[in-house]
């Protein structure tokens, strides 16, 4: 998961935030997904 996904942490305690972003191979990785997804539902339906 470390390649799609990175992760930024900043501040301590309480105050702390932490980032999280795709990198440009997890938004290949999500497109792909989503489009066969996508393919799925937007098929021929089989009853």
């Amino acid at each position: 998961m470390s390649d799609y996904v990175s992760v930024r942490k900043s501040g301590r305690g309480r105050g702390s935030t932490t980032t999280f972003a795709l990198t440009p191979q997890g938004r290949t990785a999500y497109t792909a997904h989503r489009d066969a997804l996508r393919a799925l539902l937007d098929g021929p339906h089989v009853v």
